[in-house]
């Protein structure tokens, strides 16, 4: 069974696409990929508000806040990026998550990518790269149960 991760840097997603699969339930695919999905969410808001950091101490609201630092996930401010991080399971086929693009979270864009004065802080590639691991494991399971089922 082989996995391949798609990141677009334009929309901030990463997509995890299936290799070619024959005879395969449709509904254990989905069902694999929507634990696939909340996995990666979960992952990306555990490192969001992991600690310690290792970035300067700043003023935020009127609390001290430990910032991070180049390559960290980057530290929760306002939350307001941790509240639209989603994913969405498209057909049988794939799962795209990352963070949804609105005003309020612009600067997700500039933090994950980085800009020419300050490094990026990859947070979604980060998880990406250890989801991918439990998503193969995930992916067998739910095959199997859907299987056992008999679902088509």
């Amino acid at each position: 069974m082989t996995f391949n991760i798609t990141e677009d840097d334009a929309s901030r997603k990463v997509e995890l696409h299936l290799g070619q699969l024959k005879n395969i339930t449709v509904r254990g695919k989905r069902q694999a990929f929507y634990q696939i999905g909340a996995i990666a969410k979960r992952t990306i808001r555990e490192n969001i508000m992991a600690k310690p950091r290792s970035g300067r101490l700043e003023k935020y609201n009127g609390r001290k806040r430990r910032a991070s630092v180049a390559g960290e996930s980057f530290a929760n401010r306002s939350g307001a990026a941790k509240k639209t991080l989603g994913f969405e399971v498209h057909g049988a086929e794939e799962v795209e998550f990352g963070f949804r693009a609105n005003d309020a979270t612009i600067y997700t864009k500039f933090l994950e990518d980085g800009t020419k004065k300050m490094a990026s802080r990859p947070t979604v590639k980060i998880a990406s790269k250890s989801t991918v691991g439990k998503a193969q494991t995930i992916m067998i399971t739910e095959l199997q149960k859907a299987h056992e089922m008999g679902f088509k």
